[in-house]
């Protein structure tokens, strides 16, 4: 698979979990915990498409949240949660 596509699956993915600021915040605050730095270079208003593209080129360039922990694993394995949850109800 290419980035572009696993981008495109991503963002498919993520779009009707985010459809606005408060989810946003919500979901990658409960991905990161609510001191992450991350949150301080994400702008959560506005259009999701961009949104989650900034998301993911800033996740990417954190790196790391905890030694062995990248922060884009982080939010993906709380995303995951999240659908899996939402499936069951």
């Amino acid at each position: 698979m290419n980035s572009t596509s696993y981008y495109n699956e991503i963002i498919d993915l993520l779009i009707p979990l985010m459809p606005d600021e408060t989810a946003r915040r919500s979901l990658v605050m409960l991905a990161l915990g609510p001191n992450s730095p991350v949150l301080r270079q994400l702008n959560f208003a506005g259009p999701v498409e961009p949104f989650i593209l900034h998301l993911l080129q800033v996740l990417e360039g954190y790196g790391e949240i905890q030694p062995g922990k990248k922060a884009l694993w982080a939010v993906s394995s709380g995303i995951r949660g999240m659908s899996r949850s939402m499936i069951s109800l």
